[in-house]
């Protein structure tokens, strides 16, 4: 039980700062999606600079490779031997 209670402990202790923290994170996130929301044409544009510099190519290419972050061996290959 200590694993839990030393960190929510560090939370009372800290409250205001952790709160002030918690409403500027997720008031910025809000404000930003309510930007989107209001404002499609926003996305649009930034969709539009990114095909032209080519940078909407290489995240696709990124993407559709599932197997990017792994290596050409499987784990279980490396534990047999």
């Amino acid at each position: 039980m200590p694993l839990v209670r030393r960190p929510l402990q560090i939370l009372r202790d800290h409250l205001g700062a952790y709160l002030l923290a918690n409403v500027v994170f997720y008031g910025l996130f809000l404000i930003g999606f309510g930007l989107g929301l209001a404002l499609p044409e926003l996305a649009a544009g930034r969709a539009g600079g990114l095909q032209e510099d080519g940078t909407a190519d290489l995240v696709g290419r990124l993407l559709s490779n599932v197997w990017l972050p792994s290596t050409r061996r499987s784990r279980c290959d490396s534990w047999s031997r």
